[in-house]
C-alpha cells in the first residue's frame, strides 16, 4: 500500500494478531506484548475461543488445549476480568504439610484392616499415587486383590487420618510459608488453587483439614490418586474440573504445579503445566533442576512471589 506522499503504509493492524503473537515473538507490526492479553470466555463465541487457543498454543511451540469438564459446582471464587486467569496445583506432602510419620502408620493401619495382613514395610511412596503404592504393597506380600481391597483401603485410610487428628499435630506441621502462601493466593481475583495429590481424596482433605488448610482451596476441582494411577493424567483431570466450575481455560501457560518431588516435575512436563518445585522433601535443589525445573526453591516463603499478576 502507498501512500500519497511515496511512502509506504504497514497494513491496518489487526488486533487477533497481536493477541495471538506470543509475547516472545513480535508480530509483523514489531509489537511484543509483555503478557499475552485477556480474552474471556464470554466475549468470543465458543468457536473463537477454541480457534484462539489452538493458535496461540501452536505458535508458542507449546501444550494449550481446550478442556471441558465433567462436573459443574457453584464457583466460590471471584472471576478475573482483567487479565489471564491462572490455575494453582498444589502437592500435599512435603509441601504443604508433613504428618510426621503418622502417614505410613495410618497407611499399614489400613492396610492390616482390609487385607488381614500385617506389614512391617510398603512401596516407595515418594511422588506416586496411593494406588500404585498400594498395588506394590500387595505384591511385596504376595497378596492376591479380590477386587474391593483399595476402595476400602481409602475408607479406612480417611478414618484413621480422623482418628488421629490430634497426634498429627503434635508430630506433624504446616510447612513453613504454606500457610501464608496459600492465603495470598486464595486473595488474588487472578487465582484458584486446588491440590493435584497421589492421596485419595478423603484422605486429603483429612490431612489438610487437620492443619486448617482447607479453607484457601477449592477441593471440588482438585485431582486426586482416587481419580487416576498415573501423576501426569491428573493436571488434566483438574484442568478440565476447573474449566467448568471457574469458567475459565487453563493451559500449560496458566496452570502452575507446586511440588517437592521429581515425580511432579515429571507429571508437570507430561500433563500439561509450569513447575516450581520446592526443596522439602527428600530432593534438593539441584536434583529438581536436573530433572527439568527451572524454578526450584528452598522453601514456601517467597513463593507467591513467582506467580506474576495479570
Amino acid at each position: 500500500m502507498q501512500h500519497p506522499d511515496g511512502g509506504s503504509l504497514q497494513p491496518p493492524l489487526d488486533l487477533r494478531d497481536v493477541v495471538l503473537t506470543h509475547p516472545s515473538q513480535p508480530s509483523h507490526h514489531g509489537l511484543c506484548l509483555l503478557a499475552p492479553l485477556p480474552v474471556e470466555p464470554q466475549t468470543l463465541a465458543n468457536a473463537d475461543l477454541i480457534r484462539l487457543r489452538h493458535v496461540h498454543s501452536r505458535r508458542a511451540g507449546r501444550l494449550g488445549k481446550t478442556r471441558v469438564g465433567t462436573q459443574s459446582p457453584r464457583s466460590q471464587h471471584r472471576k478475573d476480568d482483567q487479565g489471564v486467569h491462572k490455575l494453582i496445583l498444589w502437592d500435599i506432602d512435603h509441601t504443604l504439610i508433613e504428618t510426621g510419620g503418622v502417614g505410613s502408620e495410618v497407611f499399614k493401619d489400613a492396610f492390616e484392616q482390609v487385607t488381614g495382613h500385617q506389614i512391617d514395610r510398603l512401596a516407595d511412596v515418594t511422588g506416586r499415587t496411593e494406588q500404585v503404592i498400594f498395588q506394590e504393597t500387595l505384591d511385596l506380600y504376595d497378596i492376591q486383590d479380590p477386587g474391593d481391597y483399595f476402595p476400602k483401603f481409602v475408607e479406612a485410610q480417611a478414618a484413621g487420618y480422623r482418628a488421629r487428628a490430634d497426634e498429627m499435630r503434635r508430630r506433624g506441621r504446616a510447612l513453613p510459608g504454606a500457610r501464608k502462601a496459600l492465603k495470598t493466593f486464595a486473595e488474588r481475583p487472578d487465582i484458584v488453587q486446588t491440590v493435584l495429590t497421589g492421596n485419595p481424596k478423603p484422605s486429603a482433605i483429612a490431612k489438610l483439614g487437620i492443619f486448617d488448610l482447607t479453607r484457601y482451596l477449592n477441593l471440588a476441582i482438585g485431582a486426586y490418586g482416587t481419580d487416576d494411577s498415573q501423576r501426569p493424567n491428573l493436571v488434566a483431570i483438574a484442568q478440565n474440573r476447573a474449566a467448568t466450575h471457574v469458567g475459565h481455560v487453563y493451559s500449560v501457560e496458566s496452570t502452575y504445579l507446586i511440588g517437592d518431588t521429581v515425580g511432579d516435575v515429571e507429571a508437570a512436563r507430561e500433563g500439561g503445566a509450569q513447575i516450581i518445585s520446592v526443596a522439602t522433601g527428600r530432593a534438593d535443589i539441584p536434583t529438581l533442576r536436573s530433572v527439568g525445573s527451572q524454578i526450584a526453591i528452598p522453601t514456601l516463603e517467597r513463593v507467591a512471589q513467582i506467580i506474576p499478576h495479570s
